[in-house]
């Protein structure tokens, strides 16, 4: 039982340092970063089949070849969006609005590789340092999932969990004196 209140804890935790790296992260390429307009020159939808056995949840996400100019040169890189995860059904289950809501990762990904076909162009942010590494994050929230919100909300569902536990715990041990 004990065990138990130790894994939420190590979960909690685990989750909110994983929002704070991630918030981190974020902030500086969002401040750091230029951004720039990008020709794409070919997308591809990704997906990772999960293994029967394993029991992991499909992935999907979109990498795209763009080309930049960055100081009167042109730059070329590969750009991804943010992996968005899915059950065997393809489907995402959230709450928006209080209401259940389903989204499907791979139609809404084709969409938007529909709306930006070879030759459109669209915002980038490159590094200043290394401007051939370039991002989508700060773009499109479609392929630039922020998953930090989530960590958060994972961190705070685990916590009250353990406080629960261990509460719960605390009054079975006093009613045991």
């Amino acid at each position: 039982m004990i065990l138990f209140g130790i894994v939420t804890l190590i979960t909690a935790v685990s989750l909110a340092v994983q929002a704070v790296t991630e918030t981190r992260r974020r902030h500086d390429i969002l401040t750091n970063w230029p951004t720039t307009n990008a020709t794409i020159r070919r997308c591809d939808l990704r997906v990772h089949t999960p293994t029967i056995r394993r029991g992991d949840s499909y992935a999907y996400w979109v990498d795209c070849d763009v080309a930049y100019p960055v100081g009167g040169h042109d730059v070329t890189s590969q750009v991804s969006s943010s992996s968005i995860a899915a059950g065997r059904d393809g489907g995402v289950y959230t709450l928006h609005d209080w209401s259940l809501v389903i989204r499907y990762p791979q139609q809404e990904l084709r969409a938007w590789m529909q709306r930006h076909p070879p030759g459109s162009w669209l915002e980038i942010r490159y590094d200043p340092g290394a401007p051939a590494k370039a991002t989508f994050l700060g773009g499109d929230p479609l392929v630039d999932f922020d998953k930090v919100p989530g960590s958060l909300q994972g961190a705070a569902l685990f916590g009250m969990i353990t406080v629960g536990f261990w509460g719960f715990r605390a009054l079975l041990l006093r009613g045991r004196s």
